[in-house]
């Protein structure tokens, strides 16, 4: 019963990161202010130039993993809502 248990959550867990990819790859771009303040900030780490912004917790180290993947603002986006949608998937 128990391995039954977690085969259903690691299903329910898939399930919710594919929605949530599809959900989210209809956008391209950051469509809030925040969503971009986020992005730069990630950069920021990175690059070596650490907090600035007054932009605080644990989210911009966890995107900034995407920079590691291509500098392309583009590519990044997608990677950090495959990231995003990962996290999501917990919720």
């Amino acid at each position: 019963m128990k391995n039954k248990s977690r085969i259903t959550c690691f299903l329910l867990y898939i399930v919710f990161v594919a929605a949530h990819l599809i959900i989210s790859t209809s956008s391209t771009y950051p469509l809030i202010w925040d969503e971009a303040g986020y992005i730069g900030l990630a950069s920021k780490i990175m690059t070596g130039n650490g907090y600035s912004f007054g932009y605080y917790g644990g989210y911009p180290p966890v995107i900034s993993i995407a920079y590691l993947f291509s500098n392309d603002l583009e590519t990044v986006y997608r990677i950090i809502q495959i990231i995003n949608s990962l996290i999501s998937g917990f919720m």
